[in-house]
């Protein structure tokens, strides 16, 4: 694809859970507007395949965004490669697949509460603290992403929703405390 206008010109940008969906297609617009990307990506072969795709364009950190220690060695990364970080966008998710509460085994639900919430709402939580530091350097910005689960039903089971819903009460809460 042709470069577009260069709005993230000289921007270093990192995107989590980039490694396919809509992470993969938003690391891949901020390329092609000019950025200078570092990718988060917890599974191994999509990694590669970024490294494939991006090559040298591109910092790819394999590491789980749920995990203190994982974030902690992509901030330094990122700070050893390109010494600041314009902007964080959160794109890592996983979805619950719209099962009715009723449909789910309470053993289940425990397991489920616990994988989507590590994922969907404590990887952001962690990534905003862990990169606040280099942000407010480089006077960057945060995306966290959501659904329109987060404000009407049936957008995903009870869980993937309440996930959903947290991460929208997360942004208002850094929205205040970072302004």
């Amino acid at each position: 694809m042709a470069k577009s206008l260069a709005l993230l010109e000289d921007h270093v940008v990192l995107v989590t859970g980039g490694g396919s969906g809509l992470g993969l297609g938003v690391a891949r617009r901020c390329r092609d507007h000019g950025a200078r990307l570092a990718i988060m990506e917890i599974v191994p072969e999509k990694a590669s395949a970024l490294r494939a795709e991006f090559g040298d364009d591109a910092l790819i950190v394999e590491g789980n965004c749920s995990s203190l220690s994982d974030l902690t060695a992509c901030e330094a990364a990122i700070r050893g490669n390109f010494g600041r970080l314009d902007a964080l966008i959160g794109m890592q998710g996983i979805f619950d697949g719209n099962v009715p509460l009723a449909g789910i085994e309470p053993e289940a639900l425990d397991a489920l509460f616990d994988e989507l919430f590590r994922v969907n709402v404590k990887g952001h939580l962690l990534a905003a603290r862990i990169f606040r530091p280099l942000l407010e350097q480089a006077g960057g910005a945060i995306v966290l992403t959501s659904s329109t689960a987060a404000y009407a039903a049936d957008g995903g089971g009870a869980v993937y929703t309440a996930t959903k819903g947290a991460i929208l009460a997360l942004v208002q809460q850094l929205a205040f405390e970072f302004a």
